[in-house]
């Protein structure tokens, strides 16, 4: 049986897997707030209300998560949310350049990490793009 869209599905699972994961330290209310900030390297203050801008990130990750699940059970059928997905990364990797002055200071980012992130959320957006299912394959479908 042939399989279309192994490079998409593998993508896709990569997302999912750093969204869930993400996700549910966020929304654990006993995850060390240290840990879930790995990811990003940045610096807070710990507060009552930075738990609970968390807790909501943490849902809104595991969202996006879900939704790549989707997308990797049948590409075609879910090329919305793919699309959807794109939409995602590559407005936050404008969004990161565009505050790229702003956010490093704020939240005492080393630079180069933030650039690297900003660069694999356009990467991996731009892949997506690159692989997700056409508008002729859809229409065999």
């Amino acid at each position: 049986m042939r399989h279309p869209y192994i490079p998409l599905r593998i993508v896709l699972g990569l997302v999912a897997v750093i969204h869930l994961s993400i996700g549910l330290l966020g929304v654990i209310p006993s995850s060390p707030l240290s840990f879930v900030l790995v990811f990003y390297g940045g610096a807070l203050q710990f507060s009552p209300q930075i738990a609970h801008l968390l807790q909501i990130f943490g849902a809104y990750m595991l969202t996006i998560g879900a939704l790549c699940i989707y997308g990797i059970w049948d590409p075609v059928r879910h090329k919305s949310i793919i699309h959807g997905i794109i939409f995602l990364l590559l407005f936050r990797g404008i969004q990161r350049i565009l505050t790229v002055g702003q956010v490093p200071i704020v939240f005492g980012l080393v630079p180069d990490y933030y650039w690297i992130q900003t660069f694999l959320f356009v990467a991996t957006g731009l892949a997506l793009l690159w692989l997700r299912p056409k508008a002729i394959a859809a229409n065999k479908a």
